[in-house]
Parts: C-alpha cells; structure tokens; sequence
C-alpha cells in the first residue's frame, strides 16, 4: 500500500526529488478539490474525449472520519451527485462502507460460534467512512482531479458540486492511500447451511 505521502515511484524522477513532487503535487490536488465547491460555476465547457488510454491499473482508498449518525446522508449523496460523473469519466466505484465495531470475546478464531459482537456504533464520537475506487491508472486518477477537463460542466457536474459541498460539511478529516496489485476474479458467495442432519449408510444396509 502506498500512503498519499510516501514516495510513489515515478520513472522520470529522481528518488530524491519524487517525494516532495508528490506532496506539492497532492497539496495543489486537495486545495483544487476544495475550491471546486466554492467557485463560481465558469461557462459552459463541452468535452469530445481522445480514446481510452491503457496503463498500470490503480485502486484508492479513501478514509473519512464524519459526522456521528452521518453515513445516510454521506452515501446518498455519493451514490446521486458523485459517482455518477465520476463513472462517466472513467472512475469505477467498488463501494461505500461504515465502519463497524467488531468486539471479539473468548470464543474468536473457532468455527463453531463466531465469538464476535459486531454494532454498527463504532464507540467513538465520529462515525468512520472508506470508499475503493478503481482508476485505469495513477495519469487518470490525477486527470480526475480536473473533472471538467474530462467529463465537461453540464447537470451532472453541477450536482458533483453540489453533493461534494454537503460530504465537506459532514467531513472531520480524510486520508488517501493508494494500491497497486491485482483484483481477483471471482465475486464472494455466501452459502448458507440448510441446517439438515445426514446420516452415513453402507452400501450393504441399502440393499
């Protein structure tokens, strides 16, 4: 995993100069993402897109402490204001989770129970958000963070606006890690037993 501090490891930098390239980098990023909310919406722009560019695949992590009793709200505005254009210029959501409280007790670790209490109160005087993201690589995820550029200043740019002001008001402090690897192929499954109780025959008893 790599922190939204650490050194990214940029081919055409030095080893000395890539890390506070980065966090210049990052620094202008977020304080232009602030700003997206507060400026006043500049002239139409229409956008006609180039192909699709192929790179190293990226995933985001992004972390939020927010409001208590915030996360409704907090998704529902992902879900209509956000993604939407975020998915019409390329981002792919993976999903929007709470953070839950899980307390193990002396049963954790069997098979048997699950010798956990799980709440969805975290115990603390904020409530914990993640969101994972995948990018077509690190140059898209950067180009994001000049929405416009990609996906135009229709609608749909104006209700992105709109819902990033109302997760700013409910947002306490957020990270960002990024990651590089490889997404399985399968989705999980969940099979549960039907509780029924066999009993093994010979194949002599049967006859």
């Amino acid at each position: 995993m790599k922190q939204q501090h650490d050194n990214l490891k940029m081919p055409t930098w030095s080893k000395r100069s890539s890390v506070s390239r980065f966090i210049l980098t990052m620094l202008v990023m977020m304080f232009a993402a602030n700003n997206l909310v507060a400026q006043e919406q500049p002239p139409e722009v229409a956008v006609r897109n180039e192909q699709a560019k192929s790179g190293q695949p990226i995933t985001t992590m992004r972390h939020w402490k927010i409001r208590k009793g915030g996360f409704p709200q907090f998704l529902k505005v992902s879900q209509e204001g956000v993604w939407p254009y975020f998915e019409k210029i390329g981002a792919r959501v993976v999903g929007m989770w709470q953070v839950m409280n899980v307390t193990p007790d002396d049963r954790a670790g069997g098979l048997e129970n699950s010798g956990y209490q799980v709440s969805s109160d975290n115990g603390k005087d904020y409530d914990e958000v993640v969101l994972v993201t995948r990018y077509a690589s690190l140059d898209h995820w950067q180009a994001t963070r000049n929405a416009v550029s990609l996906g135009g200043n229709g609608p749909d740019f104006t209700a992105l606006r709109q819902a990033l002001a109302v997760r700013g008001e409910l947002t306490i402090e957020t990270t960002l890690t990024f990651l590089e690897g490889f997404n399985g192929p399968n989705a999980p499954y969940y099979l549960p037993g039907t509780g029924e109780q066999f009993e093994k025959v010979s194949p002599e008893a049967e006859l």
